[in-house]
């Protein structure tokens, strides 16, 4: 069994870079200058093009309260990120047995 510290977890996945992309986006929806879909077609949309575009390898849910969850699910572990309504970031690995 290999071991894997919280710090090579976040080396590799880079999780810093992520996190600042990540803010950027709450940011912008919180002060209104990112495009909010009306229907639900639009919001499939605008999420895939961040997934594909911004965050390649990991999971992007926008709620409907205004925060943002990012996450990313390998082979040993589940590295979630939160930025909820109020801007609080709450980061998350769990191992997979």
């Amino acid at each position: 069994m290999q071991y894997v510290t919280v710090m090579d977890l976040i080396n590799i996945y880079n999780v810093e870079e992520t996190l600042k992309k990540l803010r950027k986006l709450w940011y912008f929806i919180a002060e209104g200058f990112e495009w909010i879909p009306d229907s639900y077609i639009d919001y499939n949309h605008l999420i895939s093009k961040y997934e594909n575009e911004v965050f390649t390898g990991w999971k992007l849910f926008v709620l409907f309260d205004g925060s943002l969850f990012l996450t990313n699910v390998s082979d040993t572990s589940k590295i979630s990120i939160n930025i909820d309504r109020n801007g609080k970031v709450i980061f998350e690995i769990l191992p997979l047995f």
